[in-house]
């Protein structure tokens, strides 16, 4: 008679040997790099958005698309196979809207006068909105639920360093690009090596 399966724990469901948020930053990290590598001239790291390697009529943009859809569904995959929690869920809600920025890109980042859809471009807008507050959110359900005071004020701390970068990218309209990359480091660092499933 073959041997029953009481239960899977999902808890520790690894990819490649990493945990699900360290297997989706770095692959993230790594789509962003290679979009990086087909930048077209005109692409200023230093004021555009990781968004705009995406965005609408951008030669390369599939290769960026990908990265926000790879990236989102491999947090809602691992957040759901974890098992629902209140305390995960907003990640999930995270992980999802990026990936929605992946369907409705931006419009494109260098004006040339060729015609583009302003609703997509407002709903990859709303989309990224939604992923910044659903992490936040997310963040500060770790605190809320974190097993000791050393890691609540680690948590904290991330959380407040997202929130203040999150600000500073909303209120300079010079240096957006650099600004973006310092939240999507610290926000990646934190999901990929701190967070705990």
């Amino acid at each position: 008679m073959p041997k029953r399966v009481e239960s899977v724990n999902f808890r520790s469901m690894e990819i490649a040997g990493l945990t699900y948020p360290r297997f989706a930053s770095l692959l993230f990290t790594t789509l962003i790099l290679v979009a990086h590598l087909f930048a077209q001239e005109g692409y200023r790291t230093l004021f555009h958005t990781i968004s705009d390697l995406g965005s609408q009529g951008y030669r390369w943009g599939m290769v960026m698309r990908f990265g926000f859809l790879a990236f989102g569904l491999s947090v809602v995959a691992g957040v759901f196979a974890d098992g629902f929690e209140w305390r995960t869920f907003p990640l999930g809600l995270y992980g999802a809207s990026v990936a929605m920025t992946g369907i409705f890109c931006a419009k494109p980042f260098l004006d040339r006068g060729q015609s583009f859809s302003a609703v997509e471009d407002r709903l990859h807008s709303f989309f990224a909105t939604l992923a910044g507050i659903a992490f936040c959110i997310g963040m500060a359900m770790q605190v809320l639920y974190s097993g000791s005071i050393g890691e609540g004020a680690l948590h904290l701390l991330f959380l407040a360093a997202v929130t203040a970068i999150s600000i500073a990218f909303g209120l300079n309209r010079n240096f957006r690009g650099l600004i973006q990359r310092g939240l999507y480091l610290v926000s990646l660092l934190w999901f990929g090596w701190f967070f705990s499933p």
